[in-house]
């Protein structure tokens, strides 16, 4: 008995001396461990490298930017718990606990309660965001003030805070202050080809001719882009400096074949074809445009399309009309539908059987010889409009009158007597061919009166604003449809050779994350195209800024949109804000989700998704995003 009392003793005392454990604290690991723990509960601690927003989520990179991060954070908007502001936290180290999954290639956590979040060092405040406020709220100089301490305290936003900076300067009407801002934005990093692009923009629009193209110019040589060479030539031609355009030009096609030697791309090669084009090279111009359908076919529509035109104009119709049909095929566009219906008009009136009398045209040859034979005089009156005249049936003659009529502003006749020569010379005279295209981009310019030279005007005429149309199943600007891309379901991607009808050629193109942007900053529209999954190759987001953004993942500047955007006939426009529309939003069926920092408005449907953002934390709706998946 008492042997076993002294048991029970011993016991008692090594219960007191060694108390039964707690149960197990959650595991922890860095951002680098955690993919090896699929499936497990634990904390994960990393330091945030990159932010980004998704559809109803942030997303937060640990320990490095997307595709080099090893684990993300992803932050659903809905998530309860006390307010955070995701912006506040990059470069801040956090430990997150939750569920790490990988429901595809990479891990992540899923956070849907803020006290989720700790954060392992001081919260960086985002003196920008809060900037952003205060010009929502019209106070003008608080935001300055808050810009200038970003400054000081965000030295690697700077150069985004003197941009804005120069922009509130702007609106004030302090032009000489904001051009001392925008200088001194280019003067944090002279190698950033995005800070003379942006000041670029703002000379131009100040009248500030030269000073733009001097800026557009070194932006491009920063980018080593041809495409950037080729919109300063663009807007030189437009100015009226063809010699200045003629001489940049060059340039871009210079800049275009070290870009083709060093990683050949069909759009690059389209780039350098429409180049070709315009300096009147038409040989190279073909031959860029099939190497371009050659290496990607279902994405060169454009590139049928102009060699098409080429085609078309030198007499090869059976050759047109094979490029037209393929165009059509890849686009659907309106335009190369009635390039293909005219080519085969004329196919068809060419083959049907003359009457004894009559030439292809209609043309009573007789009558015609016997009235100038009875009225010499009144047919030299008529010499420059006469359809029937024998003279007016040489390639020569038809190239004088197609000049005449050039002139007059008569460009369709000029293309139709271009057409007319250079069949007859079996597409044998080069002048005919050149003065063809000079009537065509005559006739595309509205505010071209002639196909002469222009005198060199004191300012630039201001860029004309675009409607971008929205719906559930399609996008349009003006009348054409940019939703005529691949079949997705019984809805379609967006066509790439409808954004170049529309838009002009992009400018440039990177990867951002899973990705391909195509950008085209100086309208403020980006297409994105998918590298993976049934995305892979298709086009399937629009995206229009409002506000000018910047990615510091790829380091470039969104651009600014200055046009409306039409959303089921909610009117977004520049300035226009988020609580203005809010309540017609809601009308059309859209779910408004609000947030200190930002606010944004979806509808999602089998058709894809559509999506309205403010910008940070100003009130102004920053972003419009059309999703076709």
């Amino acid at each position: 008995m008492k042997a076993l009392l002294r048991l029970a003793l011993i016991a008692v005392i090594a219960a007191l001396l060694h108390p039964v454990s707690a149960a197990p604290s959650l595991p922890k690991y860095t951002a680098a461990e955690a993919p090896k723990h699929i499936g497990e509960k634990a904390t994960v601690v990393g330091k945030v490298g990159c932010i980004d927003a998704g559809r109803t989520y942030h997303m937060l990179s640990l320990d490095g930017c997307t595709p080099t991060s090893p684990f993300w954070i992803i932050v659903n908007d809905d998530a309860s718990g006390p307010d955070l502001n995701v912006h506040d936290l990059k470069g801040v180290t956090i430990a997150v606990t939750g569920k790490i999954e990988r429901p595809q290639t990479q891990p992540w956590m899923i956070v849907k309660s803020t006290t989720q979040i700790q954060t392992r060092s001081p919260v960086n405040t985002d003196y920008i965001s809060h900037a952003h406020e205060k010009e929502a709220q019209s106070d003008l100089d608080s935001a300055i003030e808050l810009f200038n301490q970003a400054i000081e305290h965000q030295p690697d936003r700077r150069n985004e805070a003197y941009e804005f900076i120069a922009r509130i300067k702007e609106r004030k009407g302090d032009w000489n202050g904001a051009l001392a801002s925008y200088d001194a934005m280019v003067a944090v990093d002279p190698n950033k080809d995005n800070s003379y692009y942006i000041r670029a923009t703002a000379k131009k629009q100040h009248g500030d001719f030269e000073g733009a193209m001097a800026d557009f110019t070194r932006a491009a040589e920063l980018r080593s882009s041809g495409a950037g060479y080729l919109e300063v030539a663009s807007l030189r031609k437009d100015h009226g400096d063809l010699a200045g355009a003629m001489a940049t030009y060059d340039k871009g096609i210079e800049v275009l074949n070290a870009q083709i030697a060093r990683a050949p791309e069909a759009l690059l090669y389209y780039q350098r074809g429409y180049a070709n084009e315009l300096k009147g090279d038409v040989d190279a111009a073909v031959a860029d445009y099939t190497r371009a359908i050659e290496m990607h076919p279902s994405y060169m529509a454009c590139a049928y399309s102009r060699r098409g035109d080429i085609r078309k104009a030198r007499g090869d119709r059976a050759g047109a009309i094979a490029d037209y049909e393929h165009a059509v095929k890849y686009a659907q566009l309106d335009e190369d539908k009635e390039k293909l219906n005219h080519a085969r008009t004329e196919v068809e009136r060419e083959q049907a059987p003359l009457a004894d009398s009559k030439s292809v045209y209609g043309d009573d040859k007789a009558t015609a010889s016997l009235s100038r034979t009875a009225h010499p005089q009144a047919a030299s009156k008529q010499h420059a409009n006469s359809d029937t005249a024998d003279d007016a049936e040489s390639p020569t003659a038809l190239v004088t009158r197609a000049k005449l009529r050039i002139r007059t502003g008569d460009f369709d006749g000029a293309i139709e007597d271009c057409d007319r020569a250079l069949r007859l010379s079996r597409g044998g005279s080069k002048e005919a061919y050149d003065l063809r295209i000079q009537a065509m981009k005559a006739k595309a310019n509205p505010r071209t009166k002639s196909a002469q030279p222009v005198q060199q005007v004191s300012s630039p005429q201001p860029p004309v604003a675009l409607t971008i149309s929205v719906t559930e199943t399609s996008i349009k600007i003006g009348d054409i449809e940019l939703r005529k891309g691949p079949p997705q379901g019984k809805y379609r991607y967006i066509s790439p050779a409808a954004a170049e009808k529309a838009l002009g050629p992009v400018t440039e193109k990177y990867p951002a994350g899973r990705i391909v942007d195509y950008a085209r900053p100086s309208v403020g529209v980006h297409l994105q195209e998918g590298i993976r999954g049934a995305e892979k190759g298709k086009i399937f987001k629009l995206q229009v800024y409002m506000e000018d953004d910047y990615d510091a993942r790829s380091e470039k500047n969104s651009g600014k949109f200055n046009g409306h955007v039409q959303v089921e006939g909610v009117d977004i426009g520049p300035g226009t804000t988020f609580d203005s529309v809010r309540d017609e939003l809601k009308k059309e069926g859209y779910k408004i989700t609000e947030q200190p920092d930002l606010s944004y408005a979806q509808k999602s449907g089998p058709w894809g998704q559509i999506q309205i953002f403010t910008a940070g934390g100003s009130g102004k709706i920053g972003r419009v995003e059309v999703w076709c998946l």
